[in-house]
């Protein structure tokens, strides 16, 4: 081919890329966006990641001002749903450092913003901008790496009809959707509804991290397996628990079917690098204990070393070739044998539970909704692999593919204008007017507790707690002063 006409041909390729890529990123920012407005409050989760973020640079200060106020509290386990307060206040100790990647991005942000005219220790828009921030850097994150290279087009595609398809299913979702606790049926019905707080559109790290793996996964799927183990290995650095349910997945798929992706060194060591991770810096660590994840890990590398030597699917793929019958394509065994795993998820939960093994804390709080964590972390997963496979088959050829553009563009449209008008309405003024007057009664309130003599603290505490925590680390309040207790630390270890 003549250089000019391959140059053009590559300049005209990228402009596409860029026009589909700043489309699909003004359709997800404006649902993340909408997702934003009716699911950010102030309470205990989000004053927690803050907290992620002030001790991304100091972890030690964490820890002490976690000890300083517990010692000064006694616990009240009355009242609380999940069982024993004193274990959750234990893996809260534990998880602060689950969001690293995102600890640091949230600790930029907030310390760009000022703090001033406020009575409260924090101002309540550095408070708002810092998540919406942070997930607006991510969601373009996660579009470049669908958007440019070998094939994006292909990429961009499934990438967007598993969005549109996520964005009508959160459509049907109702207030009385919620985390299950043992129910299978509820369990699919929460998946299946896209609930607002755990889907690809929501700014916590549960559904960022669902975000990047959706990404990954487009890679996968094309065959690109260092990319898609290199985004697994930083997604432990996002939120290392649902890293750790897509690293198994993954690692028990390619170990038996296709081990030899394993003999591309920089594949294996981003591997090793997520292998690593599990290990040391895993909460589940604490529940069941290292040696069970390290010997889920040694059962893996076990067989694929196996599966390599004997290559029992790779026979069966040739075999089936000289027939004139085609193995099943990466993305449909991916999707069949993720459905397969969380369908049948339950009743080993159930039987990890009756086992006894695990706390009422740890068994209700982890184990019981690990069914529905699973399926709403995959979702988009499934979405994706399954829009592949329609897409390589009506994508043969330039015309069928421009029709499959303008279909996903049409259903693009139509998800935007179902949003009912009075959800549309931009109200981030009124969020941050509404939060900063939550603050500073909040603040009031914190005060008062810290004024007592006696001091119960339990679950209904808990944002007063992480509240004085923020004070602490800041040094901005007189907060900060009140609790002058001797440090006991009773109930937290070091991770």
């Amino acid at each position: 081919m003549d250089p000019t006409v391959q140059s053009r041909a590559k300049i005209r390729s990228l402009a596409v890329n860029t026009l589909l890529a700043a489309v699909l990123a003004v359709f997800v920012l404006y649902f993340a966006t909408h997702n934003f407005l009716n699911t950010f409050r102030l309470d205990d989760d989000n004053l927690y990641y803050l907290i992620s973020g002030l001790v991304a640079h100091s972890p030690d200060a964490f820890k002490t001002t976690f000890h300083n106020l517990l010692s000064c509290v006694q616990i009240n386990e009355s009242g609380d749903t999940e069982a024993s307060f004193a274990s959750r206040l234990n893996l809260r100790y534990n998880y602060i450092w689950n969001y690293t990647l995102l600890s640091w991005v949230w600790s930029g942000i907030f310390n760009l913003y000022p703090h001033t005219n406020t009575s409260a220790v924090f101002d309540g828009a550095a408070f708002v901008e810092t998540f919406r921030a942070g997930q607006a850097i991510i969601i373009l994150a996660a579009i470049s790496l669908v958007s440019f290279g070998r094939n994006a087009i292909e990429r961009l595609a499934i990438f967007a009809v598993a969005v549109i398809v996520c964005a009508a299913l959160a459509s049907s979702h109702t207030a009385g959707d919620r985390l299950t606790v043992g129910d299978p049926i509820l369990s699919m019905k929460f998946v299946l509804s896209a609930h607002q707080n755990f889907n690809i559109f929501n700014f916590a790290p549960r559904g960022l991290s669902a975000l990047l793996l959706l990404a990954a996964c487009t890679w996968r799927w094309q065959k690109n397996y260092r990319v898609f183990y290199g985004v697994l290995a930083l997604l432990g650095f996002v939120h290392q628990s649902n890293a750790t349910l897509i690293v198994f997945t993954f690692f028990g798929m390619d170990a038996l079917i296709r081990p030899r992706i394993f003999a591309d060194w920089p594949t294996l060591l981003f591997c090793v690098i997520s292998a690593t991770c599990i290990l040391l810096r895993e909460e589940l660590t604490q529940i069941v204990g290292v040696w069970l994840l390290a010997l889920v890990l040694a059962v893996f590398a076990t067989l694929a070393a196996a599966s390599y030597k004997l290559d029992p699917f790779g026979r069966l793929a040739r075999l089936l070739e000289r027939r004139g019958v085609p193995f099943c394509s990466t993305n449909l065994a991916d999707t069949f044998i993720i459905t397969a795993t969380w369908l049948a998820s339950m009743p080993v939960l159930r039987a990890v539970i009756a086992s006894g093994h695990v706390d009422q804390f740890a068994g209700r709080y982890v184990f019981w909704q690990l069914h529905s964590r699973y399926g709403s972390l995959f979702l988009a997963v499934v979405v994706a692999g399954a829009a592949l496979a329609l897409y390589r088959l009506v994508a043969k050829h330039p015309w069928s593919r421009i029709c499959a553009w303008l279909m996903l563009a049409l259903a693009a449209v139509f998800e935007v204008a179902a949003i009912p008008v009075g959800e549309k309405t931009p109200r981030e003024s009124e969020m941050i007017t509404d939060i900063q007057a939550a603050l500073v009664d909040l603040d009031q309130v914190a005060s008062n507790f810290w004024s007592r003599p006696l001091r119960s603290f339990g679950r209904d505490e808990e944002q007063i707690f992480y509240y004085s925590q923020i004070s602490l680390l800041l040094g901005r309040h007189t907060i900060a002063s009140k609790p002058s207790c001797v440090v006991s630390p009773r109930l937290t270890a070091d991770p």
